[in-house]
């Protein structure tokens, strides 16, 4: 790498930690914003770093990429803050990063370095106020499923939008609280998950779906078990437990589908190794599994060939 470049490199990393710094209080305004931006930037650069394949790149980046990345970030930089349109100015940053580094990086680097630029994106507040919709719809399925759950633990209660009644208390779960805030996060990670173990498209969203679908029976739970146990603790307990134990379900919701993915990638190319080697003649095919006993699979074998011997002597006498 010749001197220009790392100075362009730096130059633009500099730019970047200014920006952050300066927009910090914006990008960790969510109660979990903090984890979402600390894994999203150690999941890019994993992405960034990891092995290279010359043989197995899925792609190269035309030339001209870097000069309209150049030329779309200044432009949407600067509109963003002329206009005080954030979306565009965080967008027109990332854009400017991204062409420093790919006009430095080795041609190697591209197909990684615009997945890892797509996590970063999620990084910000503002892309996750898509999933608003998906957030609220959930956030009303969890109070119906603890509703049904404590119907079936035999617990007299009934919900009321967000608002889960009892004959002793009203539990509100707010949605800063409700735990549906975190599908962001567990969207971001296992798309990192997935991008640096290097899954096919659909597992990925196989595997976002799954997380998503998670992190609901987890809410669910959570909202169950502070129902349940309220009446033996203090008034005041439930309406701090969502909040403090908001951490740790993220973390156990991102920990299970990290945990599901590898095992699924292990799984997945072991036996991709295991049908080579058999093509290959380097492994023995094992032999067909069946609850049939031995001795009874061998004697229904006989009775079929005698039958097939039978039919066949019928037909020649006929």
């Amino acid at each position: 790498m010749s001197v220009t470049r790392r100075i362009v490199l730096g130059a633009a990393i500099a730019l970047f930690g200014v920006w952050m710094t300066t927009h910090w209080g914006r990008l960790t305004g969510d109660p979990d914003a903090l984890i979402r931006f600390t894994l999203g930037a150690l999941f890019a650069v994993a992405i960034i770093l990891r092995r290279k394949s010359a043989e197995r790149s899925p792609f190269r980046l035309p030339r001209w990429i870097v000069p309209l990345a150049l030329l779309g970030g200044v432009v949407l930089a600067m509109g963003g803050i002329i206009f005080r349109v954030h979306i565009a100015e965080w967008i027109g940053i990332l854009c400017l990063l991204f062409a420093c580094s790919a006009w430095v990086a080795p041609v190697r680097f591209g197909p990684d370095l615009v997945l890892a630029f797509f996590v970063l994106f999620w990084m910000h507040p503002l892309p996750g106020q898509v999933f608003g919709w998906l957030q609220e719809g959930m956030q009303r399925l969890s109070v119906i499923g603890a509703e049904t759950a404590l119907h079936a633990a035999n617990v007299r209660v009934w919900g009321d939008g967000i608002v889960l009644r009892t004959g002793y208390q009203i539990f509100l779960v707010p949605e800063a609280c409700s735990g549906m805030r975190t599908a962001v996060t567990v969207f971001l990670c296992t798309v990192g998950v997935g991008i640096l173990l290097r899954l096919k498209w659909y597992e990925t969203i196989s595997f976002v779906v799954l997380g998503l679908a998670q992190v609901l029976v987890l809410n669910i739970t959570r909202i169950t078990y502070m129902v349940i146990w309220a009446p033996r603790m203090p008034p005041e307990w439930a309406s701090t437990f969502l909040h403090d134990s908001l951490a740790i379900f993220l973390m156990g919701a991102i920990l299970l589908v990290q945990l599901e993915a590898s095992w699924w990638c292990w799984w997945s190319r072991r036996r991709q190794r295991i049908k080579a080697g058999i093509r290959s003649r380097e492994l023995e095919a094992p032999g067909r599994a069946s609850v049939v006993p031995h001795a009874l699979r061998r004697l229904g074998d006989g009775l079929r060939c005698y039958i097939k011997q039978a039919d066949d002597t019928t037909e020649d006498l006929f």
